[in-house]
């Protein structure tokens, strides 16, 4: 027998991050001032220079050197408000040994002289009424990251912290809001063995790896340029810890770093005046899932008590009010569940024997018992059903069938039945015994492979591999909320875990989710007893699959979503995506007039039921 490999691609998605942020639909700005009312000056305490002062160009004050690997050590930021406008500006640092000191007003030192320390990080922000009006913005020269990092804004850290990395320069600038509306968001994140990322993201950009199975443990988001005062705050749930006791904003980390603790959850929301025009959303990637759906203004998106890392999570502003995205960088949810919990699964249609025969019962489950055309056919039906159940191969009939009869039961028994697996679907070596003076069938000896399955022992085994390679999908597919939801992770599971290839054992389910490779015939049979198990009824269907004008032999499924059937070429979604490098939904749940031009059924599926319904294709994918 072939060694076995559980196939596990699905399950090695990615766990650091990759964070995808945009602003939609900007409004009105407020009042604006002249940004000359404001004048900054000021000294830096530099590595090797001493006290230096800094320069003011009309816009920016530029403190510190760069291209010298000269560390500041402290500064002083002198501020002239000719404003109209109550207020100043203040700020703190962070140092090397000692951690954030205390805000300081404009015209003081922050930082140390004499000691030799490095400023690692600065927040600043402006008090008063000014604040309404204006935004101070900033950006540092960081050791090792140079200015990634970009321009933040009004108290969000700029530089590291824990990181042992110098300030090497620092420049700042106070516009009125209006005109900071080109709107800017940095942010990065924390990855299992790469640590903090050198690069920080801007508004849109990926931050994090994909398919390298990196958990995130730490991120840090900041808001800059809008037209509104606020910021962002957010915290996350921690492996060993649970829900952090309080938020991060503004840049600060949220999570932890050289721990190696993953992320399992994540809570994001506005503050402040942006909050009235803005609704932020996010999802993420979870271990095992995939894309969850959209959460909300500081609902929980994740999971929690089932010990799964975040991979991936992409975050969106919206005008206030508006609906919640839909895809967004080419990613589609496979669930509109954006928390996954342990309390949240479902109980799955379980199995009751050793040799995989599972509790789901009657004609939603089974059609080809219900197409059979005598109760003589179905009796046998259930002959071999008991048979097969206790591991046997050898059918002994007491219902009185003749051969002619035989032939269509032992086909629709293998249509309705994958979870068999130790059975080859081809039936090419199955043996009929009959007694010849009156035509009836005496017994029957089902195909089965001769590798793995010639013993009771060995179709166990086989069983129990394949049972346990389903369960992890089925498991994982049943804490989502919806028979749909349910349907497109395992659609996407299945294509995952699975490569199109000929295999000895490729008529089986067993192909293709414990050899992992299969063709159509594993591939259709594999989804419809992943989906059986779910509580979701899916059949097996066969007939011509046609490329442009040339067809040959071809099996698919149709399955049963809200009150409706739907055909789905899971093994032709799969090809595609592997060819185009991402997820394909070209032939989920199509309508027979869509799936016709390219599908046509052989007669004895032709009972089956009509797809009709279309509103699941256009509308989703």
């Amino acid at each position: 027998m072939r060694s076995s490999r559980v196939a596990n691609k699905i399950f090695a998605s990615f766990v650091a991050i990759c964070v995808t942020i945009s602003l939609i639909s900007f409004v009105s700005p407020v009042k604006a001032e002249a940004s000359s009312a404001v004048t900054l000056s000021g000294t830096a305490h530099i590595q090797d220079a001493g006290d230096t002062a800094g320069s003011f160009d009309g816009t920016v004050l530029t403190l510190g050197t760069r291209g010298l690997s000269r560390r500041l050590e402290s500064i002083k930021i002198d501020f002239t408000n000719n404003t109209g406008y109550d207020g100043s500006l203040e700020y703190q640092v962070h140092v090397q040994n000692i951690g954030w000191m205390e805000y300081v007003d404009a015209g003081s030192v922050a930082g140390t002289s004499g000691q030799s320390l490095r400023l690692e990080g600065i927040r600043i922000r402006l008090t008063g009424d000014i604040a309404n009006y204006y935004s101070v913005q900033y950006t540092t020269h960081i050791q090792d990251y140079g200015d990634n990092q970009g321009w933040v804004r009004d108290g969000a850290l700029a530089g590291t912290t824990g990181e042992s990395k110098r300030l090497e320069e620092l420049r700042v600038k106070i516009v009125p809001l209006d005109s900071s509306a080109s709107s800017s968001v940095t942010y990065r994140v924390h990855r299992q063995d790469y640590g903090w990322e050198s690069t920080w993201a801007t508004n849109g950009a990926s931050s994090g790896t994909t398919g390298q199975s990196k958990r995130l443990e730490g991120i840090e988001i900041r808001l800059a340029g809008y037209q509104y005062s606020g910021g962002i705050t957010y915290r996350t749930h921690i492996q060993n810890v649970g829900w952090e006791s309080s938020w991060s904003s503004d840049g600060a980390m949220s999570g932890t770093s050289g721990q190696s603790l993953r992320l399992e959850a994540i809570q994001i929301k506005l503050t402040g005046d942006i909050a009235n025009y803005y609704d932020v959303y996010y999802r993420v990637h979870a271990q095992d899932y995939g894309w969850l759906g959209w959460a909300k203004n500081g609902e929980e998106s994740g999971t929690s008590g089932l010990s799964k890392r975040l991979e991936a999570i992409q975050i969106v502003l919206v005008t206030k009010g508006s609906s919640a995205p839909t895809t967004v960088a080419g990613i589609t949810s496979v669930t509109s569940v954006a928390s996954v919990t342990s309390t949240t699964a479902a109980s799955v249609v379980t199995v009751t024997s050793s040799y995989g025969a599972i509790s789901a019962s009657g004609s939603s489950y089974y059609p080809y018992y219900y197409m059979l055309s005598t109760n003589i056919q179905r009796a046998a039906y259930d002959e071999i059903l008991e048979a097969a159940s206790n591991g046997e191969v050898t059918v002994y009939f007491d219902t009185h069938i003749t051969t002619d009869a035989i032939y269509d039961v032992v086909y629709a028994f293998m249509n309705d039945h994958p979870e068999f697996v130790w059975l080859d679907p081809s039936l090419g070596d199955t043996e009929v015994y009959y007694n010849k003076s009156t035509g009836l069938v005496t017994r029957l000896v089902l195909d089965y492979y001769d590798s793995g399955a010639s013993t009771a022992a060995g179709r166990k085994q086989m069983t129990t591999e394949f049972v346990n390679a389903a369960d992890v999908i089925v498991n994982n597919a049943m804490l989502l909320s919806s028979p749909l939801s349910r349907e497109v992770y395992i659609h996407n599971a299945l294509g995952s875990c699975v490569s199109y290839e000929d295999n000895y054992y490729d008529q089986s389910a067993y192909s293709a989710l414990v050899e992992g490779e299969s063709v159509c015939a594993g591939y259709s049979k594999a989804f419809q007893y992943l989906l059986q198990r779910c509580g979701i009824p899916c059949y097996y269907a066969y007939g011509i699959g046609y490329s442009g004008s040339s067809g040959g032999n071809h099996a698919w499924n149709i399955v049963s979503v809200n009150s409706n059937y739907y055909n789905v070429d899971a093994t032709w979604d799969d090809t595609l995506s592997e060819s185009r490098g991402y997820q394909v939904y070209r032939y989920l749940n199509l309508p027979d007039s869509t799936f016709g031009s390219d599908h046509v059924r052989d007669s004895d599926c032709a009972g089956l039921p009509s797809c009709t319904d279309s509103s699941i294709a256009s509308k989703y994918f």
